[in-house]
């Protein structure tokens, strides 16, 4: 048996075999094999989105995450990850995704500090699909929760008036 290397998925290949013996040499009609195809799946998170886009201390956020499978096969079903910059993560289990095929799934986060708040997602979290590309399961985004608006303090002068007794 021979092993061959070098060759394209996916494609037809003929041959033919000669064998000699007593200096006479013989052929065999020519043959075919086809080498498999090398398909993967290739799960990436094409987005991130928060709704509402520009939210307040305090206000609830919903987070929507989209998990795309960017390869040539259907993945076998996997799990995307989400973390939040504070408390636990989010797991979404996904159904078997085609090849170009993309599924949305969505959380909450509640905004509990003014400023920038960090997120990264993962697609195939359990790396349990073969992907073509290994490397680029990872998405991350930032949500900048403002400010609380807080109305103006009323300041009033109120009249003092003194009075005196005398005893």
């Amino acid at each position: 048996a021979e092993t061959l290397t070098g060759l394209a998925p996916s494609t037809t290949y003929s041959y033919r075999v000669w064998s000699c013996a007593g200096g006479k040499c013989s052929s065999s009609s020519f043959q075919q094999f086809s080498t498999s195809s090398t398909s993967n799946s290739d799960l990436i998170v094409t987005d991130v989105v928060f709704q509402p886009s520009n939210p307040l201390l305090g206000d609830t956020v919903n987070v929507l995450v989209t998990t795309k499978n960017n390869g040539t096969a259907a993945d076998a079903g996997t799990t995307t990850i989400l973390y939040p910059p504070d408390g636990p993560p989010s797991y979404f289990s996904l159904a078997p995704l085609s090849p170009a095929g993309t599924v949305q799934r969505t959380t909450t986060y509640r905004c509990s500090s003014v400023g920038p708040a960090y997120f990264i997602a993962r697609a195939d979290f359990y790396d349990s699909e073969t992907e073509s590309n290994e490397t680029n399961n990872d998405r991350s985004a930032t949500l900048t929760c403002g400010g609380a608006a807080v109305p103006a303090p009323v300041i009033s002068q109120a009249s003092a008036s003194a009075s005196s007794t005398t005893a």
